[in-house]
């Protein structure tokens, strides 16, 4: 869970394609490798600069050769490249023409992007007017809820307005940098590093940003098991911008009071979320209502939040570890993972299957992946949720279940368009309306890729490259038109 500002400074995750190829254009990946790779350099690093140029440039080259969707995607990308540069007119220009020259073809990611870039900009009406013409839009169609939820901030006046600091990137780069690291010294100190940034920006900055400054460092602290620490930044985000920050302070405090044993505060503050949810008064997720009522009825403890943290620890381990101390970490974060939810009930116990079922991916046991997949999409508080129904297509597929396959893609489009799906989960669904032959092959290709993805690290870059040869012939074997979403 991100911060209020998340979007604003760590945009590009999630982008999506509409009505899109099968296979992106040349040069896409290209332009995406180096985007992501810029995403993981420290803020220091002059390289990170070079990168983030480089996926500029290739991003206008798929720009210029294509037309449509790709287009209008591959410049709203270029966009977000300048503004992990914190080049907020070169990226407002860029989403500017995104909409400008490819109208109702690049989906709405562009125009909540170009809404916080007027914001950063200080330019908060011609931000509001954005915001207000993307609620217009869902209106008349699907927007995602996060933009909705987005641009309602923004018009309520709970979106920072103004400059960014100039060390927000900074201070957000070294926390992704953080997350993505496998517990130890180093990713503690990575974590301390950020939260010094944090504190420097709250005391500097004005408004919205040090509110939100506060709470990033209290999940610095939390990151590194200090939660009496991470209370002390909660409290006072609250107390000084408690009005702006939304249900995510009050949940991240009552997080920590849990875990500082603090249970009858802990409860306060889940009311807080129950009573918003009530008053309809802000956008609160049905994931932080489940996490509040656990609360509330005692269920969702210090207990089994320290048995998802266990679990996530030894997922990050297995992720980058090979081999034998791969499938050790793996079947640790498993084990960890089924306590959780054994401790647990609705959606978070929903979760803690999905991610159960993840991890016997990762252990090449796709008949016990979709035991907890099944019981996980009967307790997720979504009916539209898409990442447990493409999960179980793969390993449907895998075990060549094809009918079963092909019954969750006619489920999913019963309540979502497939033109809003995540770019990651269209491939599954639009395999899922192939014939026998095409599932075959993709079967193959599945087991071919679980194999390896078992015995190899996530680092060596022949197994890796080996591993995307493999996901772009998957992916390639999806009939029609790629259901992306935007």
């Amino acid at each position: 869970m991100l911060s209020v500002v998340a979007v604003v400074v760590g945009v590009g995750a999630g982008v999506v394609k509409q009505e899109t190829t099968a296979r992106p254009p040349a040069g896409w990946q290209e332009a995406w490798g180096l985007f992501q790779q810029g995403k993981t350099l420290d803020p220091a690093d002059p390289k990170r600069i070079q990168t983030f140029e480089e996926a500029t440039k290739a991003f206008e080259a798929v720009a210029e050769r294509e037309r449509g969707s790709w287009a209008a995607e591959a410049l709203m990308m270029a966009g977000l490249c300048r503004d992990w540069l914190s080049d907020y007119q070169g990226a407002a220009g860029r989403y500017e023409r995104s909409l400008r020259d490819y109208p109702g073809q690049g989906g709405s990611a562009a125009r909540i992007y170009l809404a916080q870039t007027y914001q950063a900009l200080g330019r908060n009406d011609d931000a509001k007017a954005q915001a207000q013409t993307l609620l217009d839009l869902g209106r008349k169609g699907h927007v995602p809820k996060w933009q909705a939820v987005t641009a309602r901030a923004i018009l309520e006046g709970r979106e920072p307005a103004g400059q960014k600091p100039h060390r927000y990137d900074e201070a957000w780069g070294l926390f992704q940098k953080g997350k993505a690291m496998p517990p130890s010294p180093e990713r503690d100190a990575v974590f301390e590093k950020s939260q010094k940034v944090y504190e420097e920006i709250a005391q500097e900055a004005r408004g919205m940003w040090s509110g939100d400054a506060l709470m990033m460092a209290g999940l610095c602290r939390n990151w590194v098991r200090d939660y009496p620490g991470a209370i002390t930044f909660y409290e006072q985000a609250l107390r000084t911008h408690g009005d702006v920050l939304g249900p995510a302070i009050h949940y991240y405090l009552a997080s920590a009071y849990l875990y500082a044993g603090r249970k009858a505060e802990a409860r306060r503050q889940a009311q807080a979320i129950l009573d918003l949810a009530k008053s309809g008064r802000q956008e609160v997720g049905a994931w932080e209502i489940d996490r509040a009522q656990g609360i509330m009825s005692g269920k969702l403890t210090a207990a089994s939040q320290a048995l998802v943290r266990t679990a996530g620890d030894a997922y990050s381990r297995g992720q980058a570890a090979k081999g034998d101390a791969r499938a050790k970490a793996m079947q640790e974060a498993k084990a960890a993972y089924l306590r959780a939810a054994d401790a647990s009930e609705g959606h978070t116990k929903g979760q803690a299957l999905k991610m159960a079922a993840v991890c016997c991916d990762w252990l090449h046991d796709p008949a016990a992946s979709v035991q907890y997949l099944e019981q996980a999409r009967v307790l997720s508080v979504d009916a539209q949720n898409t990442d447990i129904l493409a999960y179980l297509i793969d390993d449907y597929i895998e075990l060549g279940r094809f009918d079963d396959a092909r019954a969750v893609g006619r489920e999913l489009r019963k309540v979502r368009n497939p033109n809003t799906l995540p770019d990651w989960q269209a491939p599954a669904f639009a395999l899922a309306a192939s014939d026998d032959q095409t599932l075959m092959k993709a079967q193959g290709l599945l087991q071919q890729m679980r194999a390896l993805q078992r015995n190899n690290g996530s680092g060596g870059e022949e197994s890796a490259g080996a591993f995307e040869k493999l996901r772009d012939q998957l992916d390639g074997l999806a009939p029609g038109p790629k259901a992306g979403g935007s």
